[in-house]
């Protein structure tokens, strides 16, 4: 069943419930996308840069990198979850903090006085401006976020305005989140 079948088949059988259903749909997408648009008209999009420094004990250069579409709006968790999945790390429970200035933003614990990154704000940052992520407190992944390029458009860049961040160019070759050469016996 493709998704238009599936759509006509929700339609009809909501149409047989009640004959206003598909206004009610109707209405309720067009106050979605009012929303969406209001939400979204204040958010300035950027283009950051982010390289993998070191982890695990050894630096790398060149630092492999990835380029991220990212907007005012979105949360440092959601960067943080998106540079670790383009990062290739599969074991999540570490611990993570953005350092910009003298804010630490990151993994919300009762030892920690960090800002929550799931409440707060990426914000906007001009062009040039730099700030640091690490991940895992052990391993230390040290990457370096430089914004390169404030004021993005971005269905320009990637064709829509992505709900998270998303990685749009990268380079390198990323090591294994724990080290590994080859897999444990």
């Amino acid at each position: 069943m493709t998704e238009k079948d599936f759509l006509d088949e929700i339609i009809e059988e909501g149409t047989a419930r009640d004959p206003n259903f598909p206004a009610m749909v109707d209405h309720a997408y067009k106050r979605r996308v009012a929303q969406r648009a209001a939400k979204g008209s204040d958010a300035m999009w950027m283009l950051i840069r982010v390289e993998l420094l070191s982890g695990v004990g050894r630096d790398l250069n060149p630092p492999p990198g990835r380029d991220f579409l990212v907007s005012s709006e979105h949360t440092f968790r959601a960067f943080a979850d998106a540079i670790n999945s383009a990062f290739a790390r599969w074991e999540l429970s570490h611990l993570h903090v953005f350092r910009i200035g003298s804010r630490d933003i990151g993994t919300k614990v009762e030892d920690l006085d960090f800002e929550d990154d799931k409440r707060t704000k990426i914000g906007s940052h001009e062009t040039g401006a730099d700030f640091f992520y690490e991940f895992d407190f052990g391993d230390s992944w040290e990457h370096r976020c430089s914004v390169i390029e404030a004021e993005v458009d971005p269905d320009e860049l990637y064709g829509e305005h992505p709900r998270r961040p998303v990685p749009i160019f990268g380079w390198g070759t990323i090591p294994d989140q724990h080290g590994r050469q080859t897999p444990d016996p």
